[in-house]
């Protein structure tokens, strides 16, 4: 069986650049859009939070912002009573604009637990 370095999916969004960008980095709209409460301060090292419905917890490290056209995040499995269930993922979000006005977004999400290697886990795993 293969082991899962990253996923990575392509979609044209028929909006503007700075409506995706302000979609990604305001915290109302990220919650709409990932299904959970966000708190996120967008800058290098801010911290963040998503919390689901059911009360569990996912925090979030922001590592790179470029605005209008880079964002990247890690954040964490949901955790459920203080219980931290593993190590993080890196998620990035790229932007370009299109002739038509309309916006290319890549996301990103690699760094999958088991294919680390053995000093990268014990670094990510006090993070």
């Amino acid at each position: 069986m293969d082991e899962i370095e990253r996923v990575e999916r392509h979609a044209v969004l028929y909006a503007g650049l700075r409506e995706v960008w302000a979609a990604l980095t305001t915290p109302e709209q990220l919650s709409t859009w990932i299904g959970a409460q966000v708190e996120l301060d967008v800058r290098p090292g801010g911290r963040g939070t998503a919390y689901r419905a059911d009360g569990a917890l996912r925090r979030i490290r922001v590592e790179e912002v470029e605005p209008p056209r880079r964002l990247a995040f890690r954040w964490w499995p949901f955790e459920r009573d203080g219980v931290r269930p593993g190590l993080g993922t890196r998620v990035e979000f790229t932007l370009r604009e299109r002739d038509d006005g309309s916006t290319d977004l890549t996301v990103t999400e690699s760094g999958w637990p088991g294919v680390l290697p053995s000093s990268r886990r014990t670094a990510e795993a006090s993070a």
